[in-house]
């Protein structure tokens, strides 16, 4: 079934999901870079890190970039 709602509330739902995905943009370097003080790694290495990885799932455009992100991190050990 095709939702015809008008513009008025697409335009409302729009700037709702607009917040939404900025505040997850926020949150979650933030807690990587949380988890990395833990480990005793720097702030800016952490954000460093999880900002990389965000902008190579951008660049790329497939959830592949971000798997091998995400092991390439987890493999990462502190010397």
């Amino acid at each position: 079934m095709l939702l015809r709602s008008g513009r008025i509330p697409a335009v409302l739902l729009h700037a709702d999901l607009t917040v939404s995905c900025i505040g997850a943009l926020v949150a979650e370097p933030s807690g990587l870079v949380g988890f990395g003080e833990l480990f005793g790694v720097p702030v800016w290495q952490s954000c460093a890190v999880a900002t990389a990885g965000l902008l190579s799932i951008v660049w790329t455009g497939s959830y592949r970039s971000a798997e091998f992100v995400t092991i390439a991190v987890g493999l990462v050990r502190r010397l």
